[in-house]
Parts: structure tokens; C-alpha cells; sequence
């Protein structure tokens, strides 16, 4: 089979950097399952070397536009632009089916429309919906057509693939979407390799950046009421950026008294962060509790668990991430900072439930590898659309 997988995001430097490891990991193994892959980004794609089976290739288009002019207008152009360059390698690429992730509603509906018109089997590999997306971003109107243009492009697609079966569920029922036609891929994790030993000084590892929609206040309020108990903790923020809600972060642990146990890392290169992992004893994810981030699982949980890392999770407790938790007793989850605060006391200084723990992680990091969601993938491009 050939495919060719158009991803808005490619790089794992970018502003997405769990989009683009889910397309480059699914578009890399699926060379590795015998598929002859050709993953296409509007931007620079790295960090993927080309193989026999697996290239990229860049469409020399970017979405980055001036301040001075991301009106409707400009954004518009430079979706048509990408979208052009993309038709253009269709004409000169046959394959036999199309893999289409994008954030950008309007740029997946224009890229699914052209695709349907030269391959036969066209998928939206819908990581973010905008059921979700809208949360972070302002504004009734725009969000309500971005939302239109979503729907659209699932019309379009031969069959959706999303990531958790909660937000399949809410793409069914928002969008009017039959059942049939959506498919969950979970996302994964590679293989951790066996390591030297490397010690443990780090309690507990966030990968990546505060983030409002990950309520990262709220677990500062539980390490701060944790802190007034006599528990001191080392706390690593692993891929940290200069956005406004980090400094507000940044100023509310200077606030608690709390700078001697936080630590703020810049981006590191992606495989420096194996090392990190294992100098850890902790993952930390935490959500917002808005009823529409119970849908997530986000890719750092999956490097956790392969790393054998038990999960602190805070968040909706009826959500995916504190069910997969439960289920496989590889962490412990809480709705509040109190109930996060109680969890440090008691899991962080045992030995023992943190062994126990880590040893379940590893267990579960078995169910959920990018080999297996390409294996799913390969399964659902293999499908007829009418299936």
C-alpha cells in the first residue's frame, strides 16, 4: 500500500509537539509494516530520516503570518496556498489512500476535499477536536464556523481515527457522525530501553509547558499545601516556553515559597528526554476539570508508563486519563488540590507503593505503542469505506 499522510505539524520543535511525535511515530511504523509511506507538512519537517519505505517532504509553505496580518483574509490565503502545493504533488504522487491531520478546520476540509478527488480512501486523524479546541480560544463566532468546517471535512473523510473513544462519543454526537465510520487509535509510546542506573533526583517530572487548559495552578496549590506539611518535593517542568500564563505560574510558586522545590527546563532535543524520564520517580498530567477535557490522554502519559513512571494525575475523575489510572493501578488521581496534596503524602515518600506502582505502569505500556496504533491504522486504511 502506498500512503500519503499530510500533517499540518511535523516537527516536534513546533507549537505541537505531541501532534507532530503521533504523525511522525504512526507515519514511521507503518514503513516498518511493509507500507510505503510519504509524510507531507506545510513547513519543515525533522528529526525523521528518510528510508526506503518513508520520506517527507516539505511543501515550502508555512502558516506563520505577521501579526499585522492574521485576519480571516491573509489566514485564508495561505490555507488555499498550502492547499494548491498539496494538489500539485497529488498530480505527481498516486497513492492509494490519504491520512489527513490538521488543527487549521478550513485547511483539513480543503486538503480532504482535494484528496477525495485522487485517492480512494481518505482519513481525518482528528487528534484535538474543536469540541476542545474552542476552549482556548475566544471568540463564539469564529469558533462555531471553525467548528462547520470540521464537520465538513469528517463528511469528506472515508473514516475518521481519533484518540480516545470519550471524544469519538462527542464527535458522534456534536457532529451527527454515524458510529461506524470513527475508529479509535490511542496514542503510544516507543520502547524504553534498558538503561544504566541513573538516580532517582527528581520527585516528580511534568513533561512539557504550564498550560492554562492543564490547570498547572492548581497543582501548585497542592504541592504548596503538601509543602505546609512537611513534605518537600523536587518538581521539574521539562519543556517550559516564555508564554504569559508560564510567568504566571512562575510568580505563584515564588508567591508560596515554593522556588526551592521547582524547576523551570527550557526545551530539551527529544533524546535527552529519555534521561530525564529515568532520573524520575513521577509523571505528573494534569486537566483542566471542564467536562470536555475528560476526553484526554495526553502523549506524555504513554512515555511515562513505558518508562514505568506512576502517574500523579489531577483532573476529571470520570475522565480518560484517571480511568486508564484506576484500571491499571499505575498512579493515583485526584479532582482537587487537596485531594492531589494527600496523594504526595502518601505515595511520594513510600518505596514500596512506588515500586508497586511502576511495575503496573510497564504492565499497561504494553496495550498502548506506536507499532500497535499503525498496526490499527493499517487496519482501518485497509478498509472499504462503506465498512
Amino acid at each position: 500500500m502506498r500512503i500519503l499522510f499530510f500533517a499540518e505539524f511535523a516537527n516536534i520543535d513546533s507549537t505541537a509537539p505531541g501532534f507532530a511525535v503521533r504523525c511522525l511515530a504512526i507515519s514511521r511504523h507503518l514503513s516498518d509494516l511493509g507500507q510505503t509511506v510519504t509524510l507531507v507538512s506545510p513547513g519543515v519537517v525533522t528529526q525523521s530520516p528518510t528510508t526506503d519505505r518513508f520520506r517527507y517532504l516539505s511543501l515550502g509553505q508555512s502558516r506563520q503570518i505577521p501579526a499585522r496580518r492574521t485576519g480571516p483574509a491573509s489566514l485564508l490565503i495561505s490555507d488555499v496556498r498550502i492547499v494548491r502545493s498539496f494538489a500539485k504533488l497529488m498530480r505527481t504522487y498516486r497513492g492509494e489512500s490519504v491520512i489527513v491531520a490538521a488543527h487549521d478546520p478550513l485547511m483539513a476540509f480543503l486538503v480532504l476535499l482535494a484528496a477525495r478527488i485522487g485517492f480512494p480512501v481518505a482519513v481525518f486523524d482528528v487528534h484535538d477536536s474543536w469540541l476542545v479546541l474552542e476552549k482556548q480560544h475566544s471568540g463564539t463566532w469564529k469558533n462555531r464556523v471553525r467548528k462547520l468546517f470540521e464537520r465538513l471535512a469528517m463528511q469528506f473523510a472515508t473514516k475518521i481515527t481519533t484518540v480516545t473513544p470519550t471524544l469519538g462519543r462527542m464527535i458522534a454526537d456534536s457532529y451527527g457522525i454515524d458510529d461506524a465510520k470513527i475508529r479509535i487509535i490511542y496514542n503510544g509510546s516507543e520502547k524504553a530501553s534498558e538503561s544504566d542506573a541513573v538516580e532517582k533526583d527528581i520527585d516528580i517530572l511534568h513533561l512539557g509547558s504550564p498550560r492554562p487548559y492543564y490547570d498547572t495552578e492548581a497543582f501548585v496549590d497542592a504541592l504548596s499545601i503538601a509543602s505546609g506539611r512537611g513534605l518537600s518535593l523536587s518538581v521539574v517542568f521539562l519543556g517550559c516556553d516564555n508564554e504569559s500564563y508560564v510567568s504566571k505560574v512562575k510568580q505563584k510558586v515564588s508567591l508560596l515559597k515554593l522556588s526551592s522545590q521547582v524547576t523551570f527546563v527550557p526545551p530539551a532535543p527529544l533524546a535527552e528526554v529519555p534521561t530525564w524520564l529515568a532520573r524520575a520517580r513521577t509523571g505528573l498530567q494534569t486537566l483542566s476539570r471542564d467536562p470536555a477535557y475528560r476526553c484526554a490522554i495526553a502523549v506524555k502519559v504513554f512515555e511515562y508508563l513505558a518508562h514505568g513512571l506512576p502517574i500523579l494525575h489531577l483532573g476529571p475523575m470520570d475522565g480518560e486519563t484517571a480511568q486508564l489510572i484506576t484500571a491499571g493501578q499505575c498512579g493515583a488521581a485526584a479532582s482537587d488540590a487537596d485531594g492531589l496534596a494527600e496523594i504526595l503524602q502518601r505515595i511520594l515518600p513510600s518505596s514500596a507503593e512506588l515500586s508497586r506502582m511502576s511495575s503496573k505502569a510497564r504492565i499497561v505500556a504494553r496495550e498502548f505503542s506506536w507499532d500497535f496504533s499503525a498496526r490499527e491504522m493499517a487496519r482501518v486504511l485497509g478498509e472499504s469505506p462503506e465498512s
